[in-house]
């Protein structure tokens, strides 16, 4: 398995992990972030999450590495890496974002994301991140607990939802 930033390279292989992801979760945050953003499509989807990893940045939006993590060619996950935060992603997004394939999930790739998205934010010169995750995610929790989360306090968010936010020391991974 390798983890490679995102790239055209890799849009078939995406436009499969999009469409699970869709069709299990009925929704993908950073696909509606880009489309949002007036990025439709695979094509649109890479474009745009690159065009945050290299710039120029739309405003009020921060630089953003997107990782996805391959195995024989097909894409398990992804992994964002914000080396900033906004008051909103302070709430929902966190200085990290991952998601899993619905049929990969429970096979520890956030868990290996996660951690490999602490060495990117220690690499950079960021020595703490900020993780926000629903508190009726239990999978996702027990993922930043593995890798040294401290509960910071829980917030309302959108919907109705609640985020529990969470510190992790980005220094000492491997």
């Amino acid at each position: 398995m390798t983890l490679e930033p995102i790239s055209p390279l890799m849009r078939d292989s995406l436009a499969s992990f999009l469409d699970e992801m869709l069709a299990r979760d009925g929704a993908h945050p950073p696909l509606e972030f880009a489309r949002l953003n007036g990025y439709d499509g695979v094509e649109g989807y890479i474009t745009f999450w690159r065009l945050l990893a290299e710039g120029p940045l739309p405003a009020g939006i921060v630089r953003t590495d997107t990782f996805v993590l391959l195995r024989d060619g097909r894409a398990l996950g992804e992994v964002r890496v914000r080396h900033g935060l906004t008051p909103r992603l302070e709430i929902d997004g966190g200085t990290i974002g991952y998601g899993v394939r619905p049929s990969e999930r429970g096979n520890g790739y956030a868990t290996q994301m996660l951690r490999a998205a602490l060495v990117r934010l220690n690499e950079i010169g960021i020595a703490r991140a900020l993780i926000t995750v629903n508190v009726t995610n239990a999978p996702s929790l027990r993922v930043v607990e593995k890798n040294g989360a401290v509960v910071r306090d829980e917030v309302p968010a959108d919907a109705g939802a609640v985020h529990r936010r969470f510190w992790i020391d980005t220094g000492g991974r491997a």
